[in-house]
């Protein structure tokens, strides 16, 4: 935080003078912390042919039209990035359009704000971001078709993401002369709408308007759209570009000399729907959109002054000079990809071509998806092929380096969800402009869901220069967001903040474990004769694990709150194992919960808590769980300080079959609302009772505890408002990794004290240090499970890398014994 505010105070005066320039009659308004970066899983159910959608999955940076969702802000050394943010998990998704940064100077990410409420969870209605001179941000809320509102937010200050006003109002005849109904003739009707919006602030322009926002409407087709701005409040007659046959999709790009923006688009021919497109044009604009060039200098679109002067036909002619640059065949589909231009300024785009909309293989022998380039040598188009993908909507970023090397970053590559969208992200060059590729990394791999949509930031910076989205391409999932530094080191968005923080640490990229529930299964020994179980097998990701009760933590009480008599008062209800003529005596019962017996059981407590006699280590999945006689009901549970309300069973029937004719005992006093009163109390027979076992998981997760970080012994778990709850057992998950391994990697290294370092206060504790301390130099050998971990030296490896390190840092003096850093 210092090296940010030694940023910003300096600033401080000059800032206050541009806010007044910037001055807005609109409230202002406060944006809304999310909870993570937490995407939006969407599809288009419709056109699969055998597959469950035509497109689907994570599509938090979808779609590929709209641009930039991402840019680099030089004045405060930061890439601010929007994306559709998931604010409803769940059935019914709902998409906030949310805002973060990347801090250069300190490597952290923001807390995402929410500025908008979309109400839909239509991945269309996406956010773009512009950023004017002075350093003010620029959210334009894209809706798909006319059916919902569209908007246009500015932050309140310049880099400021927290607070914004709205510059777009239904009310105001100036705006919506430019952006109300009807589509073809902007006027008093409605609300605003622009679809499928690029928003380009074009510093270096000689016009008055700055901002160039190119965008589309729905008038009987896809027709593509200009106006500009001052700023950003302000916005000309809407001028048209193309409004050709049924309509048309576009990508646009601004130029290296920040003076000039270039489109591509293709056209829906007439009468044939919208899966149909074909043809690739370029056009652009060096005057804010009153005049449209080919990329050999000629004038195709002049809507200067007064005149408004479309495109109304394909531009193929003789006469057109080089505004087509791909003649597709018939039945070839044509798909945007990708817009960008080398040091002179010539265009080169990427593009897909396509023998159907439908996913799948066609039945050809080969591939049926092949991916294109076009460059403009400066006096014809060349087109060149890429290479192949399986999906129409696998959609990457293209770069020019400045020594001339082309860059593409893209889910070209196979994923687990084969001809769903996406893949797994690789990154491939070519130093000959598009005549040879060669796969120079792959980014992610092994992967359970398909990466997709990568986003580039505009002026992207070498440690945030791409942006996209994971999520399983045919079911509904949660979608995860992720970044690449252009060396290739990818690193996962947090999912959940850290209670309280506004800034998180990334984390490197580690493949996600699908999202499949969580499940408890048991066998019982005999369930009519003893309620002691055999195992207790847990189910996550697709693995399945079987422990016996003698290999599982043991819970302890360390509280007792006792069950409410309905008089005031409270009791201690305790059903017991058959043949008991009694309550389990004073010695026993603080051991009740890990007995290994379900038919012990605290019957209908208001209160508990349990501690552990062995540290238990956070991993993916459960890492406590709680067996419950009978009920369904929910129950508050508190780690640490955290408290996860009315949480629900895992599973209803652990064990498939019921334990009957137990009997049931309960305290002679009517205050045993501690743990010592219920060792001392004495007890009467109740009656008796039968019933099956549920279970609860705790993730420690959940909680705040990073991957592999310790609950150590004597700390507590604490469940509250569960009057319904009858806990039978309480039982710490043997960890299947290694302790200390905080980078699941398979040993305890120099690597995982640097994740600890980077996320102390923020998942991990100073005991947590300890923790890998101990193990520091312990490997995991494959045969090693449950909470085996063998513990196989390494001393070169763990010396090299330690010395390495600290030599660095100019810790280590020669034949130091290696060891450790210290705190």
């Amino acid at each position: 935080m210092n090296n940010l505010a030694n940023c910003f105070f300096p600033r401080l005066l000059g800032l206050l003078i541009v806010s007044a320039i910037h001055s807005s009659a609109s409230a202002q308004l406060t944006a809304t912390p999310g909870e993570g970066f937490q995407g939006i899983w969407y599809e288009i159910s419709g056109g699969g042919g055998n597959y469950p959608n035509k497109y689907g999955g994570g599509l938090a940076t979808y779609p590929q039209q709209i641009a930039p969702m991402g840019v680099y802000s030089p004045i405060d050394d930061r890439t601010y990035f929007a994306f559709n943010m998931d604010i409803n998990p769940g059935p019914g998704n709902n998409i906030g359009h949310a805002i973060s940064y990347f801090d250069h100077q300190s490597g952290l990410v923001a807390r995402p704000q929410v500025w908008l409420d979309k109400q839909t969870g239509d991945a269309h209605d996406a956010p773009v971001l512009a950023l004017d001179g002075d350093g003010y941000l620029y959210l334009f809320s894209n809706s798909h078709g006319d059916s919902r509102e569209s908007f246009i937010h500015r932050s309140a200050s310049p880099g400021v993401i927290d607070t914004f006003v709205s510059l777009l109002d239904s009310s105001s005849s100036a705006d919506m002369d430019v952006f109300g109904n009807p589509p073809g003739n902007p006027g008093q009707t409605g609300v605003p709408h622009f679809s499928y919006g690029s928003a380009w602030y074009v510093p270096n322009t000689t016009e008055e308007e700055k901002f160039l926002f190119l965008h589309t409407r729905y008038n009987g087709g896809r027709q593509l759209y200009s106006t500009s701005s001052v700023d950003g409040d302000t916005w000309t007659e809407r001028k048209g570009l193309a409004q050709i046959e049924s309509g048309q999709y576009q990508k646009s790009w601004i130029k290296p000399d920040g003076a000039s923006v270039g489109t591509i688009f293709n056209v829906h021919p007439t009468g044939q729907g919208l899966d149909w497109r074909t043809d690739l044009y370029y056009l652009e604009t060096s005057d804010q959109a009153q005049t449209w060039q080919t990329a050999d200098g000629l004038t195709l679109v002049d809507n200067s002054g007064s005149n408004n002067n479309p495109l109304t036909s394909r531009p193929d002619g003789s006469t057109d000079g080089a505004a087509l640059v791909y003649d597709a065949a018939p039945n070839e589909r044509v798909y945007l990809k990708s817009l960008n231009y080398d040091s002179s300024g010539n265009p080169i785009i990427m593009f897909l071509s396509s023998p159907s909309h439908i996913p799948g293989d066609h039945g050809d022998p080969g591939p049926d998806r092949f991916l294109k380039t076009a460059y403009w040598t400066g006096g014809q188009w060349e087109i060149k092929d890429f290479g192949t993908t399986n999906h129409n909507y696998d959609t990457g970023a293209m770069y020019v380096e400045p020594d001339g090397t082309w860059r593409v970053i893209a889910p070209f590559i196979d994923g687990p969800q084969q001809y769903g969208t996406g893949g797994e992200i690789g990154v491939w060059t070519s130093t000959d402009q598009g005549t040879n590729w060669a796969l120079a990394q792959q980014l992610t791999q092994g992967s359970y869901y398909n990466h997709t949509y990568v986003q580039q930031p505009l002026n992207a910076q070498d440690d945030f220069y791409a942006f996209w989205a994971d999520g399983d391409a045919w079911e509904p999932s949660d979608t995860h967001l992720y970044f690449t530094t252009k060396s290739g080191e990818v690193y996962h968005l947090p999912y959940d903040f850290p209670d309280g923080a506004d800034f998180a640490q990334p984390e490197p990229y580690t493949t996600r474990l699908p999202d499949t529930p969580t499940t408890i299964r048991g066998t019982l020994i005999s369930a009519s004769t003893s309620g002691e179980f055999a195992n207790l097998t847990l189910s996550h990701a697709g693995v399945d694990r079987t422990f016996t009760s003698e290999e599982l933590i043991g819970g302890r009480l360390s509280a007792f709150g006792g069950k409410d008599d309905g008089q005031g008062g409270r009791v201690a209800d305790i059903i017991t194992e058959p043949g008991s003529s009694s309550a389990p005596p004073p010695s026993q019962r603080d051991g009740l919960l890990s007995d290994g017996k379900i038919d012990t059981v605290f019957v209908n407590l208001v209160s508990w808590s349990v501690d552990f006699d062995q540290p238990i280590y956070n991993q993916d999945g459960p890492d406590i769980v709680l067996l419950d006689w009978g009920s369904a009901d929910t129950v508050d549970v508190t780690i640490r300080g955290t408290t996860i309300d009315d949480m629900t069973p895992a599973t209803e029937d652990v064990f498939g079959e019921s334990t009957s004719n137990r009997s049931r005992y309960e305290s002679d006093q009517n205050d045993v609302d501690t743990l010592q009163a219920l060792i001392a109390a004495t007890f009467h027979f109740h009656r008796t009772t039968s019933g099956r076992h549920t279970a609860y998981l705790i993730d420690l997760s959940d909680f705040g505890l990073a991957h592999g970080a310790m609950f150590a012994v004597g700390e507590e778990v604490m469940f509250t408002d569960g009057q319904g709850i009858d806990p039978s057992e309480v039982y710490g998950v043997p960890s299947l990794g290694l302790p200390g391994d905080f980078n699941q990697d398979g040993s305890v290294n120099i690597a995982d004290y640097t994740v600890w370092r980077n996320h102390l206060g923020a998942g991990y504790t100073v005991e947590d240090y300890q923790v890998w301390k101990a193990n520091f130099g312990a490997q995991l050998t494959s045969s090693a499970s449950h909470s085996e971990a063998a513990a196989v030296p390494e001393p070169m490896a763990a010396w090299i890398a330690l010395t390495g390190c600290l030599m660095v840092s100019g810790w280590v003096r020669r034949r130091r014994p290696p060891q450790p850093p210290s705190v």
